[in-house]
């Protein structure tokens, strides 16, 4: 049986016989294998480099595996401000998205208010082209009734033509009463019956001659009659040409109007247009 000093130098001797291992273990090379009870313990240079092996075999020491955690460190953080780059990116394109679906509602909007303009304007321009037709159609009856007042003028006319023609016609049995009676007064006894047969025949010429007189006055005043119509009639045809310039001038502004929505409207779809082809792009 071993006394306690034995016991304290065996234990001495395990005691520096395990830091010796341990030593070898942190001072070995990256070969070094320290053999123990029941196997071997790997130095820590050969363990750190069986690591640095399965990360990088281009690490060899701390200085290399320093420079490598430094890059890797790095690289994460490029990645990291890549990661925020890209979702900043996408926050952007979303919102880009989301004005480019806002520029769609409206300019669908707009599309549907010029697509009301429009139909107003075109009924603006049937109701314009209504009322040109009913103008001409007023300005042709108009000329009608200036044609047919222009024919009473002329009918008055020969009416009052053939008035003088039996008043000259009058006058002129007339003058052959007054020249029978002339010649009838020297046969005074004898043709006394005769003279006044012919005073009274020059009696009747006088009031044939009368009548034709007022029958030519009635027949001017039917010729004035007639000038008047046909100046009204043609003061209607002024007017009815008016009201067609007028509407044609609506048509033309009714025109100009849809032309001013449509132009807006056209920039409106190009610039959507651009929109959508920006963000389809960007996607």
């Amino acid at each position: 049986m071993s006394t306690v000093s034995q016991q304290l130098e065996q234990a001495a001797t395990l005691a520096e016989q395990s830091a010796n291992k341990h030593k070898q273990v942190l001072d070995g090379d990256e070969n070094t294998d320290v053999p123990v009870d029941g196997g071997s313990i790997p130095s820590v240079r050969k363990v750190q480099k069986q690591m640095w092996n399965k990360v990088d075999p281009t690490i060899h020491d701390l200085k290399t595996a320093n420079d490598f955690s430094k890059q890797q460190s790095d690289r994460s953080k490029a990645e990291a401000d890549k990661s925020e780059s890209s979702r900043q990116a996408s926050e952007a394109a979303q919102a880009k998205s989301e004005q480019a679906r806002d520029a769609s509602i409206t300019a669908k909007n707009d599309s549907e208010a010029a697509k009301n303009q429009s139909v107003s304007a075109k009924n603006l321009s049937e109701t314009a082209q209504a009322k040109s037709e009913q103008a001409r159609d007023a300005s042709i009856t108009a000329k009608n009734e200036s044609e047919a007042a222009k024919q009473q003028s002329v009918a008055a006319m020969g009416q009052s033509e053939s008035a003088m023609d039996a008043s000259i016609d009058a006058q002129k049995q007339a003058e052959d009463a007054l020249g029978k009676t002339k010649t009838a007064r020297d046969e005074a006894v004898t043709a006394k019956t005769q003279a006044v047969n012919a005073r009274t025949g020059a009696e009747s010429a006088r009031d044939a001659s009368v009548t034709a007189k007022n029958q030519a006055v009635t027949a001017q005043a039917g010729a004035e009659s007639a000038r008047e119509t046909a100046v009204t009639a043609k003061t209607q045809a002024i007017d009815a040409q008016g009201k067609s310039e007028q509407a044609r001038d609506e048509s033309v502004n009714a025109l100009n109007q849809v032309a001013e929505t449509i132009i807006p409207l056209s920039t409106n779809l190009i610039k959507t247009q651009t929109l959508f082809t920006q963000h389809h792009a960007f996607k």
